[in-house]
């Protein structure tokens, strides 16, 4: 998942968020839809 290596560039959530000038929580959920998505396009069926 590149969003997870993309993760490890940064030291945590909150830092991301800061940056961004939001919560932590709205990173989060982003991530997860993100990494949602990613699976839907990369499924093999």
């Amino acid at each position: 998942m590149q969003v997870q290596k993309i993760l490890l560039l940064v030291k945590s959530l909150k830092d991301i968020a800061e940056y961004l000038g939001v919560h932590y929580s709205t990173v989060s959920r982003a991530i997860k839809r993100v990494e949602q998505e990613d699976e839907k396009w990369h499924c093999k069926t």
